[in-house]
């Protein structure tokens, strides 16, 4: 009898050790993919960046504000944050969604294959297929770099080239962290070959 006592108390404090260790476990969880990618990219109302902008094609060169303004519902779970681009004679639209780990930039809502994707957390080799035919995006290397005055010591240079018969190109683009996209260089051909290029001049985010 007092055998069988003794049994049933060493399995109650085996019971109570065992919850202990899984409420331990509960606490010290990893922070969430979704939550790195907010810290590593900015993404709220009222974000501001300032860009020289120069398009080989049109000889044509301007001063470029982006502004995330507003969001916008696309479902019961999606939903995009709407940045506007600018210009001195018009003003583009872009839709920014995060769903997991993955960033996208939509140039139009109604072709979604037709847009940049940024995959977090970045780190040196790590490479992503993209929404175009042959698409492929990788984190070349991470360093310093200095843009119209402004220096930044981690600083992430992702590659994309995708390829089919009459359209292909390469994206070469500087990401920092907690600041988002400080240069860009796209170049692509179809019928005609042409280059664009973004450089940072100045940001404003929220805090």
């Amino acid at each position: 009898m007092k055998n069988n006592l003794f049994f049933k108390r060493i399995v109650f404090v085996l019971f109570v050790l065992i919850g202990i260790v899984g409420s331990c476990q509960k606490k010290t969880t990893m922070v969430p993919v979704h939550e790195t990618i907010l810290k590593d990219f900015p993404n709220e109302i009222g974000d501001e960046w300032t860009y020289f902008y120069y398009d080989s094609l049109a000889s044509y060169s301007d001063t470029v504000t982006v502004k995330i303004v507003s969001e916008m519902k696309l479902d019961a779970n999606r939903h995009v944050k709407i940045w506007e681009y600018h210009y001195q004679t018009k003003i583009d639209t872009n839709y920014v969604e995060i769903s997991g780990d993955t960033v996208k930039i939509y140039k139009n809502l109604k072709t979604q294959w037709e847009n940049t994707k940024l995959v977090f957390p970045l780190f040196v080799g790590k490479g992503w297929k993209g929404d175009f035919l042959n698409d492929s995006s990788m984190v070349k290397d991470k360093l310093s770099i200095s843009v119209k005055g402004h220096s930044f010591p981690n600083c992430y240079i992702i590659e994309e080239s995708w390829g089919s018969f009459n359209d292909y190109g390469r994206v070469k683009t500087y990401f920092v962290p907690a600041v988002g996209i400080v240069k860009k260089h796209f170049s692509r051909g179809t019928f005609v070959f042409s280059n664009e290029y973004w450089e940072l001049l100045n940001f404003s985010l929220v805090d």
